[in-house]
């Protein structure tokens, strides 16, 4: 969410409304609607045919559901949220409206905690927009200010990036977990693009085929690991070969995500998808 915001006011700031909303729709809505409607049918066949036992099971139902919530798969929402995302901040232009825009966002994310009473819809994920905007917001704003983020020394990205994991893994300051994430992942960024040259260009790739990634990456972990049923030491989360198998799975989806990523790029596709 930080990052699309950071990219939003990098490259949109000046787009006309409406063309902006038509082109986050193409990016967006059309990729969720497709990928959707795959995973439904894909889940289906998994239920009738190959006995699969779903976390999230679909039946024909789930292709009215899926325009108002991500009923074929819950890490949509992700989808949905960022749309809503581009529908409100592209009605504000300065500076001071985005300052104003952070704050109704620190309201919408920090007024449940201290009112439980308050609940937001569900429908569209509206829910999800009122608590991850704050992040989006910080992003705009950053790039906004004018702040460059190479300029951080490497002692100070490193230790942003430790604090981060450290955090993480013991909870050491909980809600502010998702800001050290921030500065973690900016941290990260500026050490290896400093020191891991030989690296840029595979992690260049990953990031170009982010999107995909992350569209399609639990259908093809789902295949995997359905042909893995006959070999349950490999899926035995006490198992002693669950590391390496669960690492396994994961590298080899994100292969088969960055293979439907090329072949969406060839030249006879690559114009359309482009747009």
């Amino acid at each position: 969410m930080y990052l699309s915001g950071y990219v939003y006011f990098l490259s949109n700031k000046d787009t006309p409304y409406l063309k902006l909303l038509g082109k986050k729709a193409r990016r967006l809505l059309v990729p969720y609607f497709i990928v959707s409607v795959i995973i439904i049918l894909i889940k289906i066949l998994g239920q009738a045919v190959l006995d699969m036992d779903l976390k999230n099971p679909v039946d024909a139902g789930t292709f009215l559901k899926i325009f108002i919530g991500p009923a074929a798969a819950v890490y949509l929402w992700f989808v949905l949220a960022l749309w809503w995302m581009f529908v409100t901040v592209a009605l504000f232009k300065s500076r001071r409206s985005h300052m104003f825009l952070l704050t109704v966002a620190a309201l919408l994310h920090y007024l449940p905690s201290v009112f439980p009473q308050i609940t937001y819809p569900e429908i569209f994920c509206l829910d999800y927009f009122a608590n991850h905007f704050i992040y989006f917001m910080l992003g705009v704003l950053l790039c906004e200010s004018g702040v460059s983020l190479l300029k951080y020394p490497t002692a100070v990205s490193a230790a942003a990036a430790a604090f981060f994991f450290l955090n993480y893994i013991f909870g050491i300051i909980p809600f502010a977990n998702a800001y050290a994430g921030i500065f973690g992942m900016i941290g990260l960024s500026i050490i290896i693009c400093r020191y891991a040259t030989k690296l840029i260009k595979p992690i260049q790739v990953i990031s170009n085929a982010s999107y995909t990634i992350f569209l399609l990456h639990s259908v093809f972990i789902g295949f995997i690991v359905s042909a893995l049923k006959p070999f349950p030491q490999f899926l035995d989360p006490q198992g002693k070969w669950f590391a390496c198998s669960a690492g396994c799975i994961i590298s080899l989806s994100i292969v088969c995500c960055i293979a439907v990523w090329y072949i969406l790029k060839l030249p006879g596709n690559r114009q359309h998808f482009a747009k």
